[in-house]
């Protein structure tokens, strides 16, 4: 985990997981295994991410599920959003 990401203290992180500069990952949210988290990429409250890439800049809403799946950047999984198997370009999924 690079040392300019904000990880609340309240997440879980299952390794391995890789979490780059300003990445922020919020409140009771659950970050692995098998995920990058890109440079500035964010993960909000009580969101579920595995076995993904979140590009650099790329969101993730709250209560959102993230398995198996690519998010590029600029991307914004919606809020209670399931992606499962593929890929969230820079529209809104939902």
């Amino acid at each position: 985990m690079a040392s300019g990401a904000r990880v609340d203290s309240s997440a879980r992180l299952v390794g391995p997981v890789a979490i780059a500069e300003g990445a922020i990952v919020g409140p009771r949210a659950r970050v692995g295994p098998y995920v990058s988290v890109g440079e500035g990429a964010e993960v909000d409250a009580e969101a579920v991410v595995q076995e993904a890439v979140l590009w650099p800049g790329a969101r993730v809403g709250r209560g959102a599920r993230v398995c198996r799946a690519v998010v590029a950047t600029g991307a914004h999984v919606a809020a209670e959003a399931n992606l499962e198997d593929g890929v969230c370009m820079p529209d809104e999924y939902s």
